[in-house]
C-alpha cells in the first residue's frame, strides 16, 4: 500500500480532469482516495498512518479546489506531504529521537552502532530532498502538463528517491569501510 498510498487518486484525477476538467478530476480523486483506505481497512482491517495522512491532504485540498473551481490546488497536495515528512526528518533530529532509528527500533530491527551516528545526517539530507522534490513539484503544478505533473509525482519521486538512496547506502558504506580500516 506504501507505493499506492495517495498515488491512485492523483492519477485518476489526471485522466478525468483531460476528459471532463479540473472539477470532475477533483471529484475522482477525492473518490479513489476514500476508497484507498476502503480498501486498505478492508484488506488489512487497518488504516496506516500514511494513507489517512496523504488522504486527508487530498480531500482538504480537493475541497478547496472545487471550492475556487481551481485544480491548482489539489495538484499541491504531494508538495504538502513532502513538506511534512521533511519537517518531522529535521524534527526528529533537533528533538533527539531520529525517525529513522526509531522506526527501526519499534520494528525490532538492530541498526548496528557504527551507523547510527551518520543517521542524524541522513535524516537532514533527506529532508532537503524532500523540500528539494517539493519546490519542483509546485513548478510542475503551476507550469506543467497534468500529465507531466503527474509522472514527476509518480514515477519522478521513486525513481530519484531510489537514486538518492543508492547514492546515500554508497557514501554510508565507504565511510564504515574507512572507520573500520585501523
Amino acid at each position: 500500500m506504501l507505493f499506492f498510498g495517495g498515488i491512485l487518486p492523483l492519477v485518476g484525477y489526471g485522466i478525468i480532469e483531460d476528459q471532463y476538467g479540473p472539477l470532475w478530476g477533483t471529484v475522482a480523486g477525492m473518490v479513489l482516495g476514500v476508497g484507498e483506505i476502503i480498501f486498505e481497512y478492508y484488506r488489512y482491517k487497518t488504516v496506516s498512518k500514511l494513507t489517512w495522512g496523504s488522504n486527508a491532504l487530498i480531500l482538504i485540498m480537493g475541497a478547496i479546489s472545487i471550492f475556487t473551481n481551481e485544480g491548482l490546488w489539489f495538484k499541491l497536495q504531494p508538495t504538502l506531504l513532502e513538506l511534512v515528512f521533511a519537517f518531522l526528518l529535521w524534527g526528529s533530529v533537533l528533538m533527539k529521537k531520529n525517525l529513522f532509528l526509531a522506526m527501526a527500533e519499534k520494528q525490532g530491527t538492530q541498526i548496528p552502532d557504527i551507523v547510527k551516528p551518520r543517521m542524524n545526517g541522513l535524516c537532514l539530507r533527506l529532508g532537503v530532498f524532500m523540500c528539494v522534490h517539493a519546490a519542483l513539484n509546485v513548478w510542475a503544478a503551476l507550469y506543467w502538463s497534468t500529465a507531466a505533473w503527474i509522472f514527476l509525482k509518480g514515477i519522478g519521486l521513486t525513481v530519484s528517491m531510489i537514486l538518492y538512496m543508492i547514492i546515500e547506502a554508497v557514501f554510508l558504506r565507504k565511510a564504515i569501510q574507512k572507520k573500520e580500516q585501523p
